[in-house]
């Protein structure tokens, strides 16, 4: 697998910008002063096209090739699971929605893994460390509120039905965190 000199990968700026002088450009010629691309060039440029035609291609290409592998392993495997969380970590700040196809299929075939448990648990792709252990998640804000206090039974005042209602709806949420 290798990244394009030029478009749509940019090696020739260490893959760090999307600019210079692409095929389409040199087609049309607009910004050609001195050098006219010649009928070669374009067609040679024609011929050798990625797949698919989108920054970091080769990604796309061994995500594939994963997800071809991932197909002829048992589910709820470690083998499984790292293999689909690999190739869905290759494209989720990119793609997301290409990534959740590999993230639903870590979740639906390796639940019993600690890999799958834990995506389905915060419905993304886990942190790991170097060592490929998951990296527990830190509590969220909500997570971290401490759960309100029972309020007092009311002893002068007769029960407010529709108040008590929502406190007990709001305890419960509290209970299921």
């Amino acid at each position: 697998m290798i990244g394009t000199e030029v478009e749509p990968d940019w090696h020739v700026h260490g893959g760090n910008f999307e600019e210079g002088v692409t095929a389409s450009v040199r087609a049309t010629n607009e910004a050609a002063k001195v050098l006219v691309a010649s009928e070669d060039e374009l067609q040679r440029a024609a011929r050798h096209k990625t797949d698919p035609e989108a920054r970091f291609h080769y990604r796309y290409q061994a995500a594939s090739l994963a997800w071809e592998a991932a197909k002829l392993m048992p589910d709820n495997s470690d083998d499984t699971a790292r293999v689909l969380w690999t190739a869905g970590s290759w494209l989720k700040n990119r793609d997301p929605q290409t990534a959740d196809i590999f993230y639903k299929a870590l979740v639906r075939r390796n639940r019993k893994t600690a890999l799958g448990m834990e995506a389905d648990r915060i419905r993304w792709f886990p942190q790991l460390d170097e060592q490929g252990n998951l990296i527990p998640r830190k509590p969220s804000h909500v997570d971290s509120m401490p759960l309100p206090e029972p309020p007092e039974p009311a002893t002068e005042q007769p029960p407010d039905t529709e108040t008590d209602e929502v406190r007990m709806t709001i305890l419960s949420w509290g209970n299921a965190m």
